[in-house]
């Protein structure tokens, strides 16, 4: 049995969150066991998680993993992974990268790995160093994109060669389940066509990139209707500037949600604004449930979205052409149909659940063994 302990910050919704409830859920459990540290408690993803059988433990950091309570706990961690004989422990985000990687080199673990997901500068050199630090401990830095591995060998000085590419992955047969109840819900009638985005509302998503570019369509097409989901910081600043350009009266604000799924079946075309992006597990869901999707040249957008097969691609903060796409494709509903159809085939075949699993699982098999480890 291969024991692998996971490290993140914490069990919040997020996509790096959801993505390791997915790989925890979809491993081997006849050759793999896990368990999952993370650097402060809490979250509503813990529950999930233990329901599926695996121990959830925290550092409790409190307010800086330098402090001397938390470098206590990290001796604790890597005593127990010693213990416990691990394998492998595998990072994810920041502290979930440095823990880990400095854990298991003090326990000796044999395989260690660090995840990097997004295109986030780190605008300290403490952060950066320690960053620096982790992917140099790390046998394998994995990325979700290329994109994200380039940036991360120009911003982190991490090798190529270190780098392995493992795309997210969504579950493919449960997204093509359409949900009639869904535009119901919303209060659409039969007639109205739905433009829908998923995401934080942050910076990184540009949503006011989005807004400008939803005056210019709904000005064009009167039977159109805006639907947001998502909550964050920007939340309040979003709705007022749809006031402002008058269109408020003609969007939806879901807030944040646990499940996107219903709301981007009720959508005729998926947007994304962002001007940073890893790889958006929403953008995958989007057209894994046959929806044509209309994004930026962000990060992994463009390695997602086929240009002019499954959708189009624009460049960032470019709201009329933003506009513009979604028009040709409320316009031209048969080439939309036509590119949602093409859109979920590609994800069945690039971007499937299992696929991204088992490239995990071959992942750690293959540095198990170049460790001369043989379970």
């Amino acid at each position: 049995m291969i024991r692998i302990a996971y490290f993140i910050d914490h069990l919040r919704t997020g996509g790096a969150q959801k993505h390791l409830v997915e790989l925890v859920r979809g491993l081997d459990r006849r050759r793999f066991a896990a368990s999952v540290w993370t650097e402060k408690s809490g979250g509503e993803l813990t529950a999930e998680i233990e329901g599926l059988g695996i121990r959830v433990r925290s550092l409790d950091v409190q307010r800086s993993l330098t402090e001397g309570r938390s470098l206590v706990r990290l001796a604790q961690v890597a005593y127990a992974l010693r213990r416990e004989g691990v394998h492998i422990v595998h990072g994810y985000l920041y502290a979930g990268n440095l823990v880990g990687s400095v854990a298991g080199l003090l326990s000796k673990v044999p395989v260690r790995i660090v995840s990097k997901r997004s295109l986030d500068s780190y605008r300290s050199w403490p952060k950066l160093l320690a960053c620096r630090l982790s992917n140099r401990l790390a046998d394998r830095v994995t990325v979700n994109a290329r994109a994200v591995g380039q940036f991360v060998e120009r911003e982190e000085g991490c090798a190529p060669g270190k780098m392995v590419v493992i795309p997210n992955g969504v579950d493919c047969s449960r997204l093509q389940c359409s949900d009639t109840g869904a535009r119901e819900a919303l209060g659409l009638s039969p007639g109205e066509l739905v433009v829908g985005t998923v995401g934080r509302l942050t910076w990184k998503k540009a949503p006011e990139c989005l807004l400008a570019a939803a005056q210019i369509f709904l000005q064009e097409e009167p039977r159109v209707r805006l639907l947001v989901v998502g909550d964050g910081p920007l939340r309040a600043q979003v709705e007022k500037q749809a006031e402002e350009l008058g269109i408020h009266g003609r969007c939806i604000f879901t807030g944040g949600v646990s499940d996107a799924s219903p709301f981007i079946h009720a959508c005729d075309v998926f947007v994304l604004s962002s001007v940073i992006e890893g790889m958006a597990n929403a953008l995958l869901e989007a057209l894994a449930s046959g929806k044509p999707a209309v994004v930026t040249d962000a990060g992994g957008n463009s390695e997602v979205v086929q240009h002019g097969k499954t959708g189009f691609v624009v460049p960032r903060n470019t709201p009329s052409q933003l506009a513009q796409a979604t028009l040709h494709l409320l316009r031209h509903p048969e080439l939309a149909v036509q590119m949602g159809e093409l859109a979920r085939k590609d994800m069945e075949a690039r971007f499937s659940l299992p696929r991204m699993v088992q490239s995990v699982e071959t992942l750690y098999e293959t540095l198990l063994r170049e460790k001369g480890i043989r379970l």
